[in-house]
Order: structure tokens, then C-alpha cells, then sequence
């Protein structure tokens, strides 16, 4: 009777070290599937380099509809434009960005995969689509807090900005509940520390508070206009040119 228990202990000694080899094979391959994973992992993040922090924010999509005419974003189309944009106190540049001017939000393409994610507005300080500037002012100011077009920055502080939005327009007797998009434009000057809104020529020559003469003759040579899609870029004209005849070059014998 020996012989086949010992035959048994060694078919189960087989079993065994089989079993064991198995378990080191899966082992093996478990810690090289890490490996690589991590691998994997490391050139993910080297491929996008310093861009990672970026993609931090809110998944994004907006409302598409057959009876709501144009789109929510800033500019003439829905397509992406090419910029830079301040995050987290790191600036990453050539992003395709979108603003979103119902929102008020800054909008970029996901990393991976199709689809937008949306910023966290109060973690951007600023950001540019193409050769536009955009900056944020935070609560506390004397404006309110968002994103605003930088027209003009004069070396002593003189600021002149836009504040861009849209809203939804129902158009009225539509059986149809028709919807359009629709842009509004508000011009403000900055100067010694101070806002002042800016609706006519008048407005922009009390917040400037000097050269009035030579400022309405210039306004008058160059035909500026003070309607609401002109009167931000008419504003940076004038303070450009107050900043020019405030230098001492401009004044000196």
C-alpha cells in the first residue's frame, strides 16, 4: 500500500509546484501590466507637458436648437480660436479657446476624447483670442466681477476696457417661439484708480479730465463714433492720444 501513496504524494506534489508556477507567471504578468501602465502614464503626461494643469474644469456644452438663431460665444462663429490663457498662475499658450458671453466663461477642448470643458472662471486671470486681450477684474472692484476686453493700457494705469455679453431675444408673434442670440457692449475708462462708464464723446472727456480741446478735435478729424459697438474702441483712440499729449515730449518748448 506504500507504493501508491507515495505515487499520490508526488501526482499532488505536481499539481502543487504547477500551481505555483502558474501563480508566478500571473504575478508577473500583473506587475508588468503596471509597469507599463505606468509607463503609459508617464508619456501621457510628457506629451502634454506642462499643459496638464489646463484640463481642470467643468464638463461643457450648450443649448442647440432649429429655433434659436446664432451661438453664445464671442466672435463671428463657432469655431475655436487660437490663444493663450492665465490658470491657476501658469500661462499655456496656443489653446483653442471659446468665451462663452451667456456664461462668462472661458471654454477649451478636452484632452482627450471629443468635447469641452469649461474653466473655473475665478481661477483665470486673463486670456487672449488672437490678438484680443482679456482680463479678469475679481469681486471687490468698483465694476462687476468678470472678464473684460483690454482695449487700452497707458503706462500710468489709464485703462480702457469692454465688457462683453449676450442674451437670449424671443422674437415677439413667432408662432414658433423663435430665439435669438444678441450681443451687448459696455465701454468703461480707468483712470487714477477710478471706473467711469462711457456712453457718448462727452463722458470720455470728464473722465479724462484734461486736452479737451485738442481730444474733441481729434474725435472730430477721425469721425469717431460713440454708438454702442464703436464707443470702447473710440474711448481707447482718445486715451491713447491723452496719454501722448500728457508725455513731456509732447508739451515741451
Amino acid at each position: 500500500m506504500r507504493i501508491p501513496l507515495l505515487l499520490a504524494w508526488a501526482v499532488l506534489g505536481g499539481c502543487l509546484s504547477k500551481q505555483g508556477a502558474a501563480a508566478q507567471a500571473l504575478v508577473t504578468a500583473d506587475s508588468s501590466l503596471r509597469a507599463a501602465t505606468r509607463q503609459m502614464q508617464a508619456q501621457y503626461r510628457a506629451a502634454l507637458g506642462g499643459q496638464l494643469g489646463l484640463y481642470s474644469g467643468l464638463q461643457y456644452g450648450y443649448f442647440s436648437s432649429p429655433i434659436i438663431q446664432g451661438h453664445p460665444f464671442f466672435g463671428a462663429g463657432t469655431e475655436a480660436s487660437t490663444g493663450s490663457v492665465s490658470y491657476d498662475g501658469q500661462t499655456y499658450a496656443a489653446v483653442p479657446l471659446w468665451y462663452d458671453l451667456i456664461l462668462d466663461a472661458v471654454v477649451t477642448r478636452r484632452h482627450e476624447g471629443p468635447g469641452q470643458i469649461r474653466l473655473v472662471s475665478e481661477r483665470v486671470t486673463g486670456f487672449t483670442l488672437g490678438p484680443r486681450r482679456f482680463v479678469r477684474l475679481p469681486a471687490g472692484t468698483e465694476l462687476t466681477p468678470g472678464f473684460y476686453e483690454l482695449l487700452y493700457q497707458g503706462p500710468d494705469s489709464l485703462q480702457v476696457l469692454a465688457r462683453h455679453s449676450k442674451y437670449l431675444y424671443i422674437v415677439p408673434g413667432d408662432r414658433q417661439g423663435r430665439r435669438e442670440y444678441r450681443s451687448r457692449e459696455q465701454a468703461f475708462l480707468r483712470r487714477a484708480g477710478r471706473y467711469y462708464a462711457i456712453s457718448r464723446l462727452g463722458s470720455v472727456l470728464t473722465a479724462l479730465d484734461g486736452h479737451r480741446r485738442e481730444l474733441k478735435k481729434l474725435a472730430a478729424a477721425r469721425q469717431l463714433s460713440f454708438t454702442a459697438d464703436n464707443r470702447a474702441a473710440s474711448a481707447a483712440v482718445l486715451a491713447a492720444e491723452y496719454d501722448r499729449l500728457k508725455a513731456p515730449s509732447a508739451t515741451a518748448p
